[in-house]
């Protein structure tokens, strides 16, 4: 995963530039984002961030059904 870092990255920050509605301008997609973190949790800080229900983010992760199991 690790040499995949920069391409995604890069790629990540190409979206960025086209389409700020996906991700904010304003959000340092190097500093922010990385092989290191899980793209779920990127996701879920994101979700937070936007102060969207707990509940939403649970049902999207799955996360619920998965420590019930």
């Amino acid at each position: 995963m690790r040499s995949l870092e920069q391409e995604i990255l890069e790629r990540l920050s190409l979206i960025q530039e086209a389409r700020p509605g996906l991700i904010n301008k304003e959000v340092q997609v190097y500093e922010e984002y990385g092989v290191n973190r899980s793209f779920r949790q990127g996701a879920t800080s994101e979700a937070h961030a936007r102060r969207v229900a707990p509940e939403d983010i649970d049902l999207i992760n799955r996360w619920r059904s998965f420590e019930t199991a």
